[in-house]
């Protein structure tokens, strides 16, 4: 699974919707808004992995609706194409079309 979860894939998915399940609740769907490529370090040793094993640093941006408001923690995702995952987000605030979150990937 770890695979997929890179900066060109989720690239491809830009504007599409993802849905997050959580038990006891209605599924919640974000918009996946943004991809961001992180700069690597040339001091950055990537935890001595090898450059091959190294997997680019990047974050993803996605809006949700104002409610409800998840708290950052790892949930279960869907979309109809990469399948089912889990990410950590985290709340950055509200805003007039809704709540923006962030993942973030080492």
């Amino acid at each position: 699974m770890q695979d997929i979860l890179t900066a060109p894939v989720f690239s491809q998915h830009l504007d599409q919707i993802f849905t997050i399940h959580i038990d006891g609740m209605d599924p919640v769907e974000l918009t996946l808004t943004e991809v961001e490529i992180t700069k690597l370090s040339t001091l950055d040793a990537r935890y001595g992995l090898s450059p091959e094993e190294w997997r680019t640093p990047f974050s993803l941006m996605f809006r949700g609706p104002y409610d409800p408001l998840l708290p950052q923690r790892l949930y279960d995702f869907s979309h109809p194409e990469m399948g089912d995952f889990q990410i950590f987000i985290v709340p950055l605030g509200r805003g007039k079309t809704g709540t923006t979150y962030q993942s973030v990937f080492t």
